[in-house]
């Protein structure tokens, strides 16, 4: 258990500056908004929408319940996913070579994923790899029985219900769990795929039954297959999404925080492709299924329809195994000042983006000021003075401060703001009739007190007839009473 608590010191060491910044990024602030409405005893979806997966959204719930109402609270939570992650990999690792090996890439995974795009919040990336990385060290025991089966089904499908693309890892799962675990596995084919099934099955089964009981089916079916079809098929293609994700790398500021992970990973699978006919039978049994997970896991990102950078978390596991893999087979050259320099390189870009992180929080800290800072914050101070009442108020971004104040959005596909400029999304709940500017114009109607908006509303940029309506109405019944930072504050006269 000692490997454990170091993780876990590591883990609150490189992801506590973290904890004090108001928004990392806008799908959190989503997922507290929804978490929060299940705690006032509503099913996801019916009083609050976006098309985010019921796990995720309880994952939210759980954490407010255990760590209160605050944002540090919800960041501390991702940092125990993210713990759990590292854990599994550790004990992954050392299944696959040695206990040394796990170490570097729990260390290598924690520190690279926090530093990622948005990967210091609490995000649906972090939550889902904690039961992947759980099923891949699941799936390196050295026997499969039955009920090994049915707690890989779960785990797999727990994620999934965490995050939705990787549906397409539990598709392509299925022949390779059923044929290539087969092999060592001293059940038969028909109770492991029925233990596999099961597993899969019940928790989506636990989720489904009570929009069946309320009558709400036609609600579910919308939020987890109608309005992810409708993303998925109106954004990027796989191909286009891989472009894009490699055109990263001419961004220096990318490449520079991870070019030494890319280069290890590189040499680590050249190493394993050179190396392979070398290798003990458990050990490439055992790297097949590593390399599965990357494969299918990597598929799930680039069918997502997007090419968020963020996304990329949940390949980072087996990305770090396989560098921690290179990395530990160079220490066979025996070069230390090679061994050496290579430790530096892997951590210099990391380690230099969190003392980043930690510069405004210590210098806060030195001054005497409240650590937890950013503009949602002083919007929020400023509403609790200038709208006592909790009048109405329709935030087009910081729309974390809802969840500060104990209001709710004025309309459910407003929960995540930019979600009204997503035409697929308003077609896909309202029917094939709304637009985006008719979605607008209803919460206009509403007369909300003030409106927060940022200087560039980018989602309804596609859309001239909805921004227009947006501008005549400031024009015409609000006038700016105050700016703070990128947010525009607008107060009905």
């Amino acid at each position: 258990m000692k490997v454990f608590f170091i993780l876990a010191a590591v883990t609150l060491l490189v992801r506590l500056p973290f904890f004090f910044p108001d928004v990392i990024d806008p799908d959190e602030s989503t997922y507290i908004l929804m978490g929060q409405d299940v705690l006032d005893g509503n099913l996801p979806y019916v009083k609050l929408w976006a098309f985010m997966p019921p796990l995720s959204i309880y994952c939210f719930t759980a954490t407010i319940i255990a760590f209160g109402k605050s944002i540090p609270g919800i960041r501390l939570g991702g940092a125990l996913f993210m713990l759990l992650a590292a854990w599994f990999v550790y004990l992954s690792g050392q299944k696959l070579k040695n206990s040394r090996t796990g170490a570097i890439a729990a260390f290598l995974l924690i520190l690279y994923s926090t530093i990622s795009l948005s990967g210091g919040g609490t995000t649906s990336e972090t939550l889902a790899i904690a039961p992947l990385t759980g099923a891949l060290f699941l799936f390196l025991k050295e026997k499969f029985r039955t009920r090994d089966f049915f707690f890989a089904g779960l785990l797999i499908s727990c994620a999934c219900l965490i995050r939705l693309n990787l549906i397409y890892f539990a598709l392509v799962s299925v022949p390779f769990v059923l044929c290539g675990r087969f092999i060592k596995t001293n059940t038969s084919m028909l109770n492991g795929a029925a233990a596999y099934a099961a597993g899969g099955i019940a928790p989506v089964v636990f989720f489904f039954l009570p929009y069946l009981y309320t009558g709400n089916t036609e609600l579910i079916v919308t939020t987890l297959y109608r309005a992810p079809l409708s993303y998925s098929v109106s954004q990027l293609g796989a191909y286009q999404a891989l472009y894009t994700y490699l055109g990263r790398f001419s961004d220096f500021k990318y490449l520079s925080q991870n070019v030494f992970l890319a280069a290890f990973f590189v040499f680590g699978l050249t190493h394993l492709a050179l190396s392979w006919r070398n290798f003990p039978d458990v050990t490439r049994h055992r790297l097949s299924i590593l390399l599965f997970f990357l494969a299918a896991t990597g598929l799930s990102i680039l069918r997502t329809g997007q090419a968020y950078e963020h996304y990329l978390v949940q390949v980072f596991p087996f990305i770090a195994l396989i560098a921690a893999f290179a990395y530990d087979h160079l220490r066979s050259f025996r070069i230390g000042v090679l061994v050496a320099v290579s430790a530096a390189l892997l951590l210099v870009t990391p380690v230099s983006a969190v003392l980043d992180a930690y510069r405004p929080v210590a210098s806060r800290a030195i001054a005497g000021e409240s650590l937890t800072f950013g503009p949602a914050y002083e919007l929020n101070e400023y509403l609790k003075a200038e709208n006592s009442g909790n009048a109405p108020v329709y935030f087009m971004e910081g729309h974390i401060v809802h969840w500060l104040q104990n209001t709710k959005p004025l309309a459910a596909i407003a929960t995540h703001p930019s979600n009204i400029g997503r035409e697929y999304l308003v077609k896909a709940f309202h029917g094939p009739s709304a637009t985006v500017e008719s979605e607008l114009a209803e919460i206009l109607a509403r007369e909300p007190a003030f409106i927060v908006k940022p200087v560039d509303v980018r989602y309804l940029k596609p859309h001239p007839a909805a921004l227009e309506l947006l501008t005549a109405k400031l024009f015409s019944d609000y006038e700016l009473v105050r700016i703070i930072d990128d947010l525009m504050v607008y107060k009905h006269s």
